[in-house]
This record gives structure tokens, sequence and C-alpha cells, in this order.
């Protein structure tokens, strides 16, 4: 944008200094014919001179300078609009950079978040997967009858975990006291989770 308005001012002052050399040009050719015309023959021909002299309002209207100033004036009027345009886009261009950093540390802060709460979901899946383990064994040591009894007024999920977590033999033993419905349920459970494991690693 700067080296549009310095080439854009050297033009004008270039075309400057051409209109002032016409006028230099005019006004010495001017001067020749005043006086050539200035010789003492009648005072007639001197006021003829001085009236060619005097310029009418259309010759004001058309001297070069009158269309140099107005041509500066609109090329000034130009250059303000696009020094207002370019400040516009500095303006524009400062508030995308700090929206862009706004979203930068905003998503920052997204990461560390997500990464504090999968770290909270480990800790809380390692932390429930020992207490189903401690169960396991827990119901490992009772008598068939009574752990098959309190398998049954567990929640699925838990009683699933239970069972996978034991040993075969003691949960086959247990197995035989569980309703036909609950073993069903625990059994769903148990492939939905060995398969949810299976897709996780693959």
């Amino acid at each position: 944008m700067k080296k549009i308005v310095v080439i854009f001012q050297v033009t004008v002052f270039i075309f400057f200094l051409v209109k002032i050399g016409a006028m230099v040009d005019g006004a010495e050719i001017y001067t020749g014919i005043d006086k050539t015309l200035a010789t003492p023959n009648s005072a007639m021909a001197q006021t003829t001179v001085a009236r060619v002299a005097q310029p009418s309002p259309r010759d004001i209207l058309s001297d070069p300078l009158t269309k140099e100033r107005t041509l500066e004036t609109a090329l000034q009027a130009k250059l303000q609009q696009l020094e207002q345009r370019e400040g516009l886009l500095k303006t524009e261009e400062q508030r995308l950079l700090a929206l862009r950093l706004e979203l930068t540390e905003k998503i920052d802060a997204l990461h560390a978040l997500q990464q504090q709460i999968s770290s909270a979901t480990e800790t809380y899946k390692a932390e429930e997967s020992k207490k189903i383990k401690e169960l396991a064994r827990v119901y490992e040591a009772m008598p068939p009858a009574k752990a098959g009894a309190m398998l049954e007024t567990l929640d699925i999920q838990t009683a699933a975990g239970i069972t996978m977590n034991m040993k075969r033999d003691k949960a086959g033993n247990i197995w035989g006291y569980l309703s036909p419905k609950k073993a069903v349920d625990i059994t769903k459970e148990i492939t939905r989770s060995l398969k949810a494991v299976s897709e996780k690693k693959s």
C-alpha cells in the first residue's frame, strides 16, 4: 500500500513539472507578442492588447493550474479513502489475530482438561477393577449357594465383573445357583465386555 502511494505522488509531481514547463513556454511567446505590439503605433492597438491580456472567466476555468488543483483534490480524496481502507484492514487483521490467539488458548485449555478427564477416568477404572477383583476373591471363598444368591441381587455389570474375575471352577459352581434369566443377562454382559476390550486393542 505504501509503495502505491509513493508511486502515485511521484506521478503527480512529474505531471506538475510538465504543466509548469508548458506554461513557461506559453508565457515567453506571449511576452514576445506583447513587445511587438507595444510599438508606438496607436492607443487603440494598446487597448486591444490590454483587452486580450485580461483573462475571461472561461479562461480561468480552463486554466491548467485549476485543472491541476481539481485533479490533485480528487487524488487526495482517493488517497484518503485508500488510507482509511488500509486502517480498517489493519484493525480487522488485529481483531482476527486476537480471536485466533483466544481460540488457541481455549483449545489448549480443552486439551488439558481432556487429559485430566482421561487420567481421572483411567484412575477410576483401575480402582473399580481392583475392587471387583477383591469382591471376586470374597465370592470365591463363600459357599456357592450363598454366593449365587448374592450375585442374583447385584446389577448385571457388577455381577458380570465379579464372575469374569473368578476362577472358572468357582464361577461354575456358583452358576448353578443363579436363575436362568440372571445367568443369561450376565453372559450377555460378559460377551459385550470382552468384545469391547477386543475392539479397543485392535
